[in-house]
């Protein structure tokens, strides 16, 4: 006989919560708008340009999308640098 585990209350949320994340991102790419998304999350705060970021590390991109994203992406890291 075995005994089954017994998960915390904690571990069985991010499970959850996991599997909700993998649903919205699966039903994400499947919008039209994807580009025109990520494009405004590129130009907005921080974290918002953290999660676009999070997002297209993971996604395969065509050469018309990355012509689109490329100059955004250019333009946001060239601001951030610090010229001493």
């Amino acid at each position: 006989m075995t005994i089954k585990p017994i998960y915390s209350k904690e571990w069985i949320f991010l499970k959850k919560a996991h599997k909700k994340l993998l649903s919205s991102l699966f039903y994400f790419r499947k919008t039209n708008d994807l580009f025109e998304q990520i494009l405004f999350a590129l130009n907005d705060d921080l974290s918002e340009q953290a999660t676009a970021f999070r997002f297209l590390r993971n996604e395969p991109l065509r050469a018309p999308e990355l012509e689109m994203l490329a100059p955004v992406i250019i333009k946001n890291l060239l601001n951030k640098i610090v010229i001493i």
